[in-house]
């Protein structure tokens, strides 16, 4: 089971904005505009990475999140602007609690 808390960080170690790379300080992240799309790629790139989650862990958990809101505007941005800024980090960065998405994991638990 993932640990929301801990696991994000994780997780988008490797995911999955609206703002795109202006959400990550400008140098890189993804551009995805669609949540199922951000979701995926962030997942694959987690995957990728071997950060110890399996695609459909990984998908099925933001896919948690999406559900659990109900759709909302917010949240779907929340969890595009995070997978999109995760995406843009090196399989390092994903691996380390501390990076510069930090701030867009604890929006996406406000507005989820």
């Amino acid at each position: 089971m993932i640990k929301p808390k801990k696991t994000i960080p994780q997780l988008a170690g490797a995911i999955v904005a609206l703002t795109g790379a202006q959400a990550c300080g400008g140098d890189g992240g993804g551009t995805f505009s669609n949540i199922d799309d951000a979701i995926n790629a962030f997942c694959m790139k987690v995957v990728g990475c071997n950060l110890g989650y399996t695609m459909q862990e990984c998908v099925a958990y933001y896919n948690n999140l999406v559900d659990s809101s109900n759709g909302t505007e917010a949240c779907n941005a929340a969890i595009l602007r995070y997978a999109n800024c995760r995406y843009g980090l090196s399989c390092d960065q994903l691996a380390n609690d501390s990076d510069r998405c930090y701030g867009l994991y604890d929006a996406l638990y406000d507005r989820c």
